[in-house]
């Protein structure tokens, strides 16, 4: 699925923006992506992820108990059902990941790309891997897919999320502005400009956009940049920025909670 992204984006941006080129480059944003990539598709940073939060995610996927919505449905479909539900999961979780400042300290490590590679995709926080994660098992067991289906499902998303990562810039016409979340429109959820804060969300749909008004329409936005503000990124070792990350969400939830408690008092 990588080789397949990788290719797209080569046959349609050409060498020079491509994004082997940018990983060739060896930029401190394209090293990170690449290190990334390799812990998440080897399992590292799920293991991790699920280490950082003790093992709850592990614990609950466990013991919660669904009954399915679609059992025993034909493959075509339990296939759109799953794709609806696990999309509007994460739509949520996004939007969470961004609301609140305990969650965004991890999330930010994502955003924190100064260049976009096909590989961005997977510059996740362990924890937040680990979220991801459970968000989709969490959606199969509710839709009732059985295990072939979630490989099939975590394959086409995976090339998805590369290819909307990528330097592709498409807006893919008429179906990405009513159905689809396309490449130009994920790139203004990482623009740097403040304007395009908090906008496009969805994952593969971008009808929960449009149904809960943060969508943007890429026709009519130019990305100049995308980033944080926060310089920290992309300047440490890789292991002491997820420390910070971590470290930073911890602050924010404890400063939550005791805000929460001083209210209730």
């Amino acid at each position: 699925m990588t080789g397949l992204a990788f290719a797209v984006e080569w046959l349609f941006v050409g060498w020079a923006r491509s994004s082997l080129r940018g990983l060739l480059k060896h930029s401190a944003s394209s090293r990170r992506d690449l290190w990334c990539f390799l812990f998440d598709v080897t399992s590292v940073w799920l293991f991790l992820g699920n280490l950082l939060t003790l093992g709850v995610l592990t614990w609950l996927v466990r013991r919660i108990q669904f009954e399915p919505i679609a059992p025993a449905m034909s493959v075509w479909v339990w296939i759109p059902i799953y794709f609806l539900v696990t999309d509007f999961a994460f739509y949520l979780l996004h939007r969470a990941l961004h609301r609140f400042p305990s969650l965004w300290a991890l999330h930010k490590y994502h955003h924190s790309a100064t260049e976009f590679t096909a590989l961005t995709a997977r510059r996740l926080h362990p924890v937040e891997s680990a979220l991801s994660s459970f968000t989709f098992v969490i959606g199969g067991a509710l839709v009732g897919v059985p295990t072939e289906g979630l490989f099939l499902f975590t394959s086409l998303d995976f090339c998805r999320s590369l290819l909307i990562h990528s330097n592709l810039q498409s807006t893919w016409g008429s179906v990405g502005r009513w159905l689809l979340i396309s490449p130009a429109a994920h790139h203004i959820h990482h623009s740097a400009d403040r304007k395009h804060y908090d906008r496009n969300f969805g994952g593969i749909f971008c009808i929960w956009d449009r149904l809960f008004g943060t969508w943007s329409e890429p026709a009519f936005a130019k990305v100049i940049s995308i980033g944080v503000a926060d310089e920290v990124f992309n300047r440490r070792t890789m292991a002491e920025e997820i420390v910070f990350a971590l470290k930073e969400s911890g602050r924010s939830l404890f400063a939550s909670v005791f805000q929460y408690r001083g209210k209730r008092g």
